[in-house]
């Protein structure tokens, strides 16, 4: 899935009401009903087999934060 297809599918949630029909009232009221977390690493490889970001030639390990 690209940032295309997630931000049609995003409208398409939107424009079909589907927070309304599906018990979600507060959230169809809303203006912006989705939340990103730019905090999560997502790695990506398309159907040709390239890796985004952009260079990566290998699957990176999830980072993790330090236990204290």
């Amino acid at each position: 899935m690209t940032a295309g297809s997630d931000i049609f599918f995003c409208d398409r949630i939107i424009k079909e009401k589907v927070f309304a029909k599906t018990g979600w009232p507060k959230f169809a009221k809303m203006k912006y009903p989705f939340l990103c977390d730019t905090s999560i690493y997502a790695q990506q490889v398309d159907l040709q087999g390239k890796y985004y970001p952009a260079g990566c030639t290998q699957i990176l390990e999830p980072r993790r934060e330090k236990k204290r």
